[in-house]
């Protein structure tokens, strides 16, 4: 313990350029560009992925049935990179990381657009969901919350704002250029997007801790903030995995993630279910990005003020209610109803999602860990969705998954409240 805080407190210094030459605290800039990082994870993402997906089959001549299966058993496969990628992110640092990323997800751009059959189409989805969704997230929220600490939580809100608007905007975006040159086109587009605009950004702008260049998290702005020592513990993996409080939160990612996929791959199915025409169903989306953006910021200001488990369990209280008038919306009002309160879940989950590992477990060993919370994420957008599919399909109806989902919600909220954060002694 004290040797990780020595070196947390006097590293060798390293000299940069960028943070030498810029006019302001470099935080901010490291900010910019992981916000451009996460949001550059959308061709990798389902909001991508379902708008080319019925063409891809069609020409693909695969069904939707094997489509859906692929894209678990891809999305399953990316979790499992995880891990490793967390361990070979501390190692190697942010910088580094992303240039080798971000090639592989231009590279996996590429892949997708060459998709001719069932193969293809798996290696295409592991691939676009490991370095996209997973590996380019990790690290740009990484670099994020190792240039802040107090305020971290706005930080995160601010950056996921960017990906809620990122989540609005790219796949009308995607849609306008499939219509215009075709799916192959859209993904060679987005692969040369990401080799072109995100590398360089990430190669020039993201750098490791700011102690390694004699500055400290956050800035200077505040008369008397560097003179107050910084609150944090620095656990290795190994230990943090050991915890409570990494699961709860682990936890907490697979459940959010899960089931707000499971609702959104089968809203228009649910909203058919409850009597509601695909054009009533789309009113969804007209609050979900908005509300979205929204909660990510006010999250994240409450997370400077407040534990993370509080935060996460009004999170899942949103969750649950979410599931109810998903299964409940029977005309246009009860639709933007859910979609406010499912874009309550999502911005608040996210926040959560950027700073509760680092508030509990420092930020030295944080690409370790995050790895492994970053596997719970992912397994979770793979396994939410079939529940759903397995209730609706053998029983007619939506709400035993919704009944159920509810529960597991509300048996995890409740242990975010009652349990203990973990201490080193």
């Amino acid at each position: 313990m004290e040797l990780e805080r020595a070196e947390m407190a006097a590293p060798a210094l390293l000299r940069s350029r960028a943070i030498e030459r810029s006019p302001i605290y470099y935080g901010w800039v490291v900010l910019a560009a992981g916000t451009f990082g996460m949001a550059m994870t959308m061709p990798g993402r389902t909001h991508a992925i379902a708008v080319v997906i019925d063409p891809i089959m069609a020409d693909a001549g695969v069904s939707r049935g094997i489509a859906s299966a692929l894209f678990m058993a891809g999305t399953l496969g990316a979790s499992f990179l995880m891990t490793p990628f967390g361990r070979w992110l501390d190692a190697q640092g942010p910088r580094r990381a992303v240039a080798v990323v971000c090639v592989l997800f231009g590279l996996s751009c590429f892949q997708m657009a060459l998709v001719s059959g069932p193969a293809t189409l798996l290696l295409a989805i592991l691939t676009l969901r490991g370095f996209g969704q997973g590996a380019l997230n990790v690290v740009s929220q990484h670099v994020i919350n190792q240039w802040f600490v107090r305020r971290r939580g706005f930080a995160m809100g601010v950056a996921g704002v960017g990906v809620a608007i990122a989540n609005t905007v790219f796949p009308i975006a995607v849609s306008w250029a499939i219509v215009a040159h075709g799916w192959r086109a859209a993904y060679y587009a987005m692969g040369l997007l990401t080799l072109c605009l995100m590398l360089p950004v990430g190669a020039a702008f993201y750098r490791q801790r700011p102690e390694l260049y004699g500055l400290v998290p956050d800035g200077l702005e505040l008369p008397g903030e560097a003179a107050r020592p910084l609150a944090e513990e620095h656990w290795t993996r190994e230990d943090a995995i050991r915890t409570t409080t990494f699961w709860v939160f682990a936890l907490g990612d697979f459940m959010t993630a899960g089931l707000g996929t499971g609702l959104l791959f089968h809203h228009y199915s649910l909203m058919a279910a409850n009597g509601l025409d695909r054009l009533a169903a789309t009113a969804l989306f007209l609050p979900l990005g908005l509300v979205t953006a929204l909660f990510n910021i006010l999250a994240g200001i409450a997370l400077d003020r407040y534990q993370p488990r509080h935060v996460l369990a009004v999170a899942l209280a949103c969750l649950v209610v979410a599931l109810g008038l998903g299964g409940l919306a029977h005309s246009p009002q009860g639709v933007l109803a859910y979609g406010v309160v499912l874009g309550m879940t999502i911005g608040i989950a996210s926040s959560v999602t950027g700073v509760a590992l680092p508030h509990h477990f420092g930020r030295l060993h944080l690409g370790s860990i995050k790895g492994v919370s970053q596997t719970c994420f992912i397994a979770g957008t793979a396994i939410g969705p079939v529940p759903f599919a397995l209730a609706f399909q053998f029983g007619g109806s939506y709400w035993p998954a919704i009944f159920g989902s509810m529960a597991l919600a509300i048996a995890l909220l409740v242990l975010a409240l009652v349990h203990r954060p973990a201490r080193r002694i």
